[in-house]
């Protein structure tokens, strides 16, 4: 089973399927489904389910057998083979036909679900849309520890680099008189060296592990004065919220805990901004395309910089098997491109998205705003456009 990889997205998007295929995916939350036996229940269940919608689907036999042996491969690895593991849930890709199983590690909760499709669901694999990669460094007088991205869903620990046993900034002297005064003045530059030998090497790490939100904690004067000695570049992506934690002793773990709230402030923050981006253009009609039609037709374009979907919405319809230009279930007739006879889809939803991921798009769920008023004003979907 490989890990949630960033490439993973569009490397799926990328096949070609020309016969349905299973995607299923299990919630593996440890809080839910923590021993053998309740993971065995949702497997079950999970399976019970496919059983039916395979029945109910309209299928020439060849397709029909090839399904039924690709759920018994599906339901083999679930019960037999998934290490449950340190994931919190795990999609699984399968087509007999067209010689495909995959199974990804997830680092995050998704519901449970068996979706048969000539299209992969995509969904739960998308990043949310928060900085991808963030760097968290802690900084104090003496210290500094860099926590640097490690995979797809921890930090690991950077260690600092000093020069020698001269880079650790002095005790205090307590003697008096000008002397004392003259002792602080050169406390306080090796302090200033210090804090620009650190920023020095968190710009190099920055750069070398492609960060692009930077999280600083330690006490609020030396994180002030250590903001001072960074570059410009570092500077703008320093996040306004300090993580209260102990330079000396904090743990990885407690790192990414302190980040958690955070993470979530940037995922609303996102979603919001790019329903706000849709609003923003309706009047004028400008850069934007809102309500289904419209967004198909700009994927169909390969003008959609970022595709923007209500957490609910969805609709039957048909895409072109030739050129994968989508229509809604009103279009009559084939392929208006090409004239191809179309192919029916339960949903379009996972195409929208697979296209959106073939052209580079950002897809952004508006999952933490599913009741806004917004989001019926848009039509429940539409797309920000690139030119």
């Amino acid at each position: 089973m490989s890990g949630a990889t960033s490439d993973a997205p569009r490397r799926l998007a990328e096949l070609e399927f020309n016969h349905p295929m299973i995607s299923a995916f299990l919630d593996l939350d440890p809080g839910r489904f923590a021993t053998g036996s309740a993971r065995t229940t949702e497997i079950n269940s999970l399976l019970d389910q496919a059983q039916q919608r395979l029945h109910a689907q309209p299928l020439d036999h060849r397709d029909r057998v090839s399904l039924g042996q690709d759920l018994q491969r599906v339901g083999s690895y679930l019960t037999t083979e998934l290490d449950a593991s340190g994931t919190h849930g795990v999609a699984v890709y399968c087509s007999g036909r067209e010689a495909l199983f995959e199974a990804i590690r997830l680092p995050h909760q998704v519901a449970s679900d068996l979706v048969i499709e000539p299209i992969p669901v995509l969904e739960p694999l998308l990043p949310a849309p928060v900085p991808a990669r963030v760097c968290v460094t802690l900084i104090n007088r003496r210290d500094a520890r860099f926590f640097i991205p490690a995979d797809e869903s921890g930090l690991a620990e950077q260690a600092f680099a000093q020069q020698d046993e001269h880079d650790r900034v002095r005790g205090q002297h307590r003697q008096g008189g000008r002397s004392e005064a003259n002792y602080e003045r050169s406390i306080e530059a090796d302090v200033d060296a210090h804090l620009r030998r650190a920023a020095e090497q968190l710009f190099r790490l920055v750069r070398l592990h492609r960060c692009d939100r930077l999280v600083l904690g330690g006490p609020h004067e030396v994180v002030i004065r250590f903001i001072n000695q960074l570059h410009p570049e570092l500077r703008a992506i320093v996040d306004e919220r300090e993580l209260a934690l102990d330079v000396g002793t904090s743990s990885v773990v407690e790192v990414m805990d302190a980040l958690s709230p955070l993470q979530k402030r940037w995922h609303e923050m996102a979603q919001w901004q790019a329903l706000q981006q849709l609003l923003s253009g309706l009047e004028g009609r400008q850069g934007i395309a809102t309500g289904i039609s419209e967004t198909l037709a700009a994927l169909g374009r390969r003008q959609v910089a970022s595709l923007v979907l209500g957490p609910h919405m969805d609709a039957e319809g048909s895409v072109c098997p030739r050129c994968e230009q989508l229509y809604t279930a009103e279009h009559a007739g084939g392929c208006e491109a090409d004239g191809s006879e179309l192919q029916q889809l339960h949903g379009l939803r996972s195409a929208m998205i697979r296209s959106a991921i073939r052209q580079d798009a950002d897809v952004v769920v508006l999952q933490d705003f599913a009741d806004r008023p917004e989001i019926a004003a848009v039509a429940g979907v539409g797309a920000i456009l690139r030119y």
